[in-house]
């Protein structure tokens, strides 16, 4: 296996399981689930809500490092510079499918150095989110984006794949995992 196939396979996996954290971070906010499932969110609101925390925290974690440009990491980014010559076209179609949403990469960056990271020491958390202005949606299409870029660049670098497999997989598991978690939340 080459370095750019196997890069790109661990990519994949971290996009996948960004899609899982955000699609839980999701399911555990929304306010039809959290109110089909009152009872169940409020005897154990503790874990839920750090359940949900955490899941955020690992969507805005995995985002930056998934888009990290620093030379010595493993991102898409620094995939797309090693493979530019190889394959410019996808390269281009790739960095032009991410910056549309970059504004909002670096909300969520914002969120994740000043909140998580490090502690901003003039803003409080509140004011950092208040500021930052995101939205569930807006996060969501993020991720859909990265989706789909690693979906085009697993196609192309990973031998013997084919098209819409990666993507469907992680379609695949997001659901499976939306499925747990309402099968728990009905157990108890």
């Amino acid at each position: 296996m080459s370095k750019i196939e196997a890069k790109a396979r661990e990519l994949a996996g971290i996009v996948a399981e960004l899609s899982q954290h955000y699609a839980l971070w999701w399911e555990l906010g929304h306010p039809e689930i959290r109110s089909k499932w009152k009872r169940q969110f409020n005897d154990h609101s503790d874990f839920f809500d750090s359940s949900a925390r955490a899941h955020f925290q690992s969507v805005l974690i995995m985002a930056y490092q998934l888009l990290d440009s620093r030379s010595d990491v493993v991102s898409i980014r620094k995939l797309l510079q090693e493979i530019e010559v190889s394959h410019s076209a996808l390269v281009a179609a790739s960095n032009a499918a991410i910056s549309p949403h970059q504004e909002i990469f670096d909300r969520m960056n914002g969120i994740r150095s000043k909140v998580f990271a490090h502690r901003d020491s003039a803003l409080g958390p509140d004011a950092i989110f208040e500021l930052a202005s995101l939205s569930p949606e807006a996060i969501g299409a993020c991720v859909d984006t990265l989706c789909r870029v690693m979906n085009d660049l697993f196609f192309a670098l990973v031998p013997d794949s084919e098209e819409f497999e990666f993507y469907e997989e992680i379609h695949h598991r997001t659901d499976c995992a939306r499925d747990d978690l309402q099968r728990i939340l009905a157990a108890l």
